[in-house]
């Protein structure tokens, strides 16, 4: 009978929750109509399958939610029960404050429990996940292996393992075959990475032999993280299993590998390995001096290449990789302040700096802010002149572009990615002419080019987008034609 009374009492206490929970502990946030028991998730299922793109990026269908609400700084979007409730973060003053150092965060926000999921992936201990003082001492560890002017001294591996490179593609070029651009890129990357970060060869691009066990089963780790659009609690039994037996294979690898060069460090006191790893593993002071003496030309000429460095600018504008959600426990006391001055309490949220929409920011890039201009990175006068005046003379502020994050967690390997992207420009845009095929082909005119618009770009039968496999990639694998340019 007590319980029979009980019952009433309890679904008045949980109904009550669930109404404080959806329609009153965030209600000074700006938001979209709000649904008592799904709260957001039936909005953003249906804004998702208006755009017919069930495999894409998640990204652009919260630039969609952005627009329903008014283009607002931030958007209040409630995920729960599906993950925690989440602050969509469209301004990059809001954005840095939520990736700089602060008197609660001396190293930044930490990063949103949901980043947990990528755990199997990246270690419990990764340097992408661990925060506070033991964030700060793997990072100190790593920084000399990835500072620029060390790096420059590996240029030399990196054109080695793009020659490679171009080899391949030139033997696509020779069959006038089709193939997916972004599989030979990502051997490339391997290669570069074994080499610069470990002092191993990784043989990814070796067409004469099976890929080792390593590159095969990071490549079946990361496919387990593709994003197909449909949502779930948690991932199934069966990619948790196989998530944990690739893991495990790959820590066994990458252990044999470190102790392997950690006793071929001790045993040659003389070794001018440059290595991340060596780096680590070593007193730098025993490896840098007598290699940074030695230093050639290629940092003076890298540096030189003003343009190629803005299209790259521009291309990561545009198309960002990755983003970052962090998080402030409940009752810790995290502010943010939005740009009409007003302060919010941020405890509690996951904070999401939506790169994909900060960088097309209007007021920061103007009419121009869809558009491939990489001349507006190249001088002040370059910039966008309907970009706001806000910042004078179409003056682009360094917090609106951040595809590699920024503050002290920003990414410790962009300057590796920036002189691997430049040198792989350098060498193929003038040797190849790349046609794409499948998605994002071009409508050819009656003499057999491809037709323009107004803007001179091509006009395509369909539209080429980004699926998300970790990072954001073209959901086709890029696929295209190269032709040999001739002399």
């Amino acid at each position: 009978m007590l319980l029979f009374l009980a019952l009433p009492i309890i679904f008045l206490y949980l109904y009550y929750e669930l109404h404080y929970r959806r329609f009153r502990k965030y209600a000074n946030f700006p938001q979209l109509k709000s649904s008592l028991v799904w709260g957001h998730l039936q909005t953003l299922r249906q804004v998702h399958k208006d755009r017919d793109r069930v495999d894409g990026d998640i990204d652009p269908v919260f630039g969609d939610l952005m627009e329903q609400a008014g283009n607002p700084p931030v958007l209040f979007i409630d995920f729960w029960p599906l993950n925690e409730p989440m602050l969509l973060i469209r301004n990059h003053d809001v954005a840095e404050q939520v990736s700089k150092q602060s008197q609660l965060w001396p190293y930044s926000l930490p990063k949103s429990p949901s980043f947990k999921e990528y755990l199997p992936l990246v270690g419990d201990h990764s340097l992408i996940w661990e925060s506070g003082h033991h964030w700060k001492t793997l990072r100190k560890l790593f920084n000399p292996g990835f500072a620029p002017k060390h790096l420059m001294t590996l240029l030399s591996v990196v054109l080695d393992k793009t020659k490679i490179f171009v080899q391949i593609l030139d033997e696509h070029a020779a069959k006038a075959d089709v193939f997916d651009l972004s599989s030979p890129c990502t051997n490339l990357t391997f290669d570069i990475i074994g080499a610069v970060t470990m002092d191993e060869d990784l043989h990814a691009q070796d067409p004469n032999a099976l890929q080792n066990d390593f590159i095969q089963n990071y490549k079946r780790f990361a496919a387990t993280y593709r994003d197909d659009g449909s949502p779930s609690l948690l991932p199934s039994l069966s990619v948790r299993w196989e998530r944990r037996r690739l893991g495990q294979a790959l820590d066994t690898f990458l252990g044999d590998v470190v102790r392997r060069k950690f006793d071929l460090y001790k045993a040659d006191s003389n070794t001018t390995s440059r290595s991340v790893l060596a780096l680590s593993l070593r007193d730098i002071n025993v490896l840098t001096q007598p290699i940074m003496e030695r230093r050639s030309c290629g940092e003076e000429v890298v540096g030189q290449l003003k343009y190629t460095s803005a299209v790259i600018k521009e291309v990561l504008r545009l198309h960002p990789p990755a983003a970052t959600a962090r998080y402030s426990p409940p009752a810790t006391g995290f502010h943010l302040v939005l740009p009409d001055g007003s302060r919010v309490c941020a405890d509690d949220l996951m904070l999401y700096n939506c790169n994909y929409l900060i960088h097309r920011d209007p007021q920061v890039y103007g009419e121009t802010k869809d558009d491939f201009v990489p001349e507006r990175w190249l001088d002040a006068s370059a910039a966008d002149p309907q970009a706001s005046t806000k910042f004078g003379n179409g003056h682009i502020p360094p917090s609106s572009w951040r595809p590699f994050e920024r503050g002290p967690r920003n990414c410790i390997g962009q300057e590796l990615a920036n002189i691997e992207a430049k040198v792989i420009l350098v060498v193929l845009v003038g040797r190849y002419d790349f046609v794409k095929q499948g998605l994002g082909s071009p409508i050819l005119g009656g003499n057999g080019d491809p037709l323009l618009d107004a803007k001179g770009r091509h006009i395509t039968e369909s539209d080429v987008y980004n699926s998300r496999q970790i990072t954001a990639q073209p959901v086709d694998g890029m696929r295209v034609r190269a032709i040999r340019r001739t002399m």
